[in-house]
């Protein structure tokens, strides 16, 4: 790595450090080709992850109904979509940008709230609509407790 030096010409004399760095890589490869997850909830951007993708990414709280109940329903509407145009086997669906809020109570507008029984029950329900991996927005305690509390539920 060997800096170098800009001058920018400006009202205030201000010189920038920069820096390369020698090629970087995966190492070793990947064996097999990534995988390509598509989104989108309008009708042709679903058909064209069925179509063409190896998954499709979906974010539960833009649904229009994204509550527990609404969410599945809609998972389980492009499940239907998915079988009836492809074999799903290989086929992910990933639910992206999941908040977790733990609480006493399930918050209907959040479908991963509640005590840990509450999340775990959630989970399950999406794993049974056809959730293949699920990416959580959650602070470090809420990692912690869904580490500890929540997946030895499931």
């Amino acid at each position: 790595m060997s800096p170098a030096v800009l001058q920018v010409p400006s009202a205030h004399d201000v010189a920038l450090t920069a820096y390369r760095w020698d090629p970087a890589g995966f190492n070793p490869a990947p064996s097999m080709p990534l995988p390509i997850l598509l989104g989108g909830h309008a009708p042709r951007a679903r058909e064209r992850a069925i179509r063409l993708g190896d998954g499709w990414a979906t974010i539960l709280t833009a649904l229009p109904d994204p509550s527990l109940g609404g969410a599945l329903q809609w998972l389980r509407a492009f499940r239907t979509e998915l079988e009836a145009t492809r074999d799903p086997a290989g086929f992910d669906v990933l639910v992206c940008e999941q908040p977790v809020r733990f609480a006493d109570r399930p918050d209907p507008s959040v479908p991963l709230s509640g005590p840990p029984e509450a999340i775990a029950a959630g989970i399950a329900a999406l794993r049974e609509a056809g959730v293949t991996k699920l990416a959580v927005l959650a602070d470090d305690e809420s990692v912690a407790r869904l580490a500890a509390e929540v997946r030895p539920l499931l």
